[in-house]
């Protein structure tokens, strides 16, 4: 149940959309813009270190350098874009006044392209996963090594918490949301 979803994925089940936006942004989109940065610079110095005996990590640290030019941008349009179209619209709701009008025509567009992106993002994260034979760290391996492996591994957990809280709670929410409004202009 959604409830029990939201609570596992450390959002309060009864959050408003705000709230749960907001959530989302100053804990998993911080989040996951510190670890990017983080991994950028992990992935290359332990690639420059380790990559002649395994040569692995030059595609870890390739994926890392993809999944950073997919989620950066990502994260930005849902702050720019839909949050705040979301924003508005739970707001008008409340007060039983005119909802925004999008420019994207409906919400079910910009949420169909997150949802697009998220599925590119999890099979990157497989990619990952894969080419680091499952976060396997070889017998040489460093701190740095240590650290980029785990950080990995904390960022994809986290990222499946994150897309879990929008793609399940957040736009299911959204989107009935929309609809309602536009069923009380029209009623």
């Amino acid at each position: 149940d959604n409830e029990a979803s939201a609570a596992a994925a450390g959002a309060a089940p009864d959050a408003t959309l705000s709230e749960l936006m907001r959530f989302i942004v100053d804990t998993h989109h911080a989040f996951t813009r510190d670890s990017l940065a983080t991994l950028q610079r992990l992935s290359t110095k332990v690639r420059d270190v380790h990559g002649m005996n395994h040569p692995e990590l030059v595609r870890v640290a390739v994926l890392v350098t993809e999944l950073s030019a997919d989620l950066l941008p990502h994260m930005m349009k849902e702050e720019q874009v839909l949050f705040p179209y979301v924003t508005a619209l739970e707001a008008a709701v409340l007060v039983d006044g005119e909802p925004p009008v999008p420019l994207f025509g409906t919400v079910r567009n910009p949420i169909q392209m997150m949802m697009s992106e998220h599925e590119a993002v999890g099979e990157k994260v497989a990619e990952l996963r894969a080419a680091s034979s499952d976060f396997a760290l070889p017998g040489d391996a460093c701190g740095s090594y240590r650290g980029l492996y785990d950080l990995l591994q904390e960022l994809e957990r986290d990222l499946h918490r994150h897309i879990h809280l929008e793609n399940n709670i957040l736009f299911p929410r959204a989107t009935t949301m929309e609809g309602v409004s536009q069923l009380a202009r029209v009623g």
